[in-house]
């Protein structure tokens, strides 16, 4: 049986797995704030910043229309690594 403590430890980290089955852990921030550099602290976004991904983001998504099939075979892939990793 799982403690509260591991369902903590569970709660404020978040796992994946890419599509060659290989777990990632990683601390989850809220919206608005990112992983320190230390990557033990979430920090705010500036105002700057916040706008600086939103156009990155922007261009990126128009760069990768042609790559789409791609990324999904990929996703796919991962997804079903994920499903039998129980995750």
């Amino acid at each position: 049986m799982h403690s509260f403590q591991d369902f903590l430890i569970n709660e404020a980290f978040q796992v994946r797995v890419n599509s060659k089955g290989q777990k990632t852990k990683r601390k989850k921030c809220a919206p608005g704030y990112k992983l320190s550099s230390d990557g033990q602290h979430c920090v705010k976004i500036s105002a700057s910043e916040h706008l600086t991904r939103s156009k990155a983001t922007k261009r990126t998504a128009k760069a990768l229309k042609s790559k789409h099939t791609q990324i999904a075979r990929k996703r796919n892939m991962a997804m079903r690594k994920r499903k039998g990793m129980g995750l």
